[in-house]
């Protein structure tokens, strides 16, 4: 296993969220960020049965790494969370 990703659709805005994307940190670095944000899209997609269009992910504002990753994958910024987090969606 090289990382762990938890996702569901949240009761308050009916949008898919990723609400944890992590790479273990032997495997940070190694190109696998991206591919593997994308295999999580397809799932979404897959299980996507309420036709829902949107999948939102938060992430630290200093996280550059993350930031890039989710571009490259498709994320657009939108705001800052009342929480701090900087906010990005993808629209399915």
């Amino acid at each position: 296993m090289i990382g762990f990703t938890m996702f569901g659709v949240d009761p308050d805005d009916q949008n898919f969220w990723i609400y944890r994307f992590m790479i273990d940190e032997k495997y940070q670095g190694k190109g696998l960020s991206v591919p593997a944000i994308k295999l999580v899209i397809e799932e979404i997609k897959h299980i996507n049965s309420d036709k829902l269009s949107d999948i939102m992910i938060g992430y630290n504002q200093q996280n550059l790494a993350a930031k890039y990753a989710y571009q490259k994958a498709g994320f657009m910024e939108t705001e800052i969370a009342p929480w701090g987090e900087q906010l990005a969606l993808f629209t399915l």
